[in-house]
């Protein structure tokens, strides 16, 4: 919402945008480029302190930080947990596959 990049505008925080559909069946998913634009702007700290967040926290925002996780060398168990403690009973099964898939560059 405009708020939000208002607040970010006083505050000097910037504000990146990977614009991307969620994973739905039948065979839509991330584009692996805009995914490995989305961590690449993760892991550098010039933007830190960050927030990842799409319309809902639930599934965007889950593939992006399980992706990360993945990054980061987690289990798949543990990365798993987290994305269904986020999504609830919201969670995809697409998204975990592709979480699982995913291979960092």
């Amino acid at each position: 919402p405009e708020t939000n990049l208002k607040f970010c505008e006083e505050n000097n925080i910037s504000v990146l945008r990977f614009p991307m559909d969620g994973n739905k069946e039948p065979m839509h998913e991330v584009p692996e480029d805009i995914m490995h634009s989305a961590l690449t702007a993760l892991i550098d700290v010039r933007y830190h302190p960050i927030l990842i967040h799409c319309n809902a926290g639930k599934h965007r925002t889950g593939c992006v930080s399980g992706c990360l996780r993945r990054l980061q060398g987690w289990a798949l168990t543990s990365i798993f947990q987290e994305y269904n403690h986020f999504a609830g009973d919201k969670g995809r099964l697409a998204d975990q596959l592709f979480i699982e898939l995913y291979k960092p560059v």
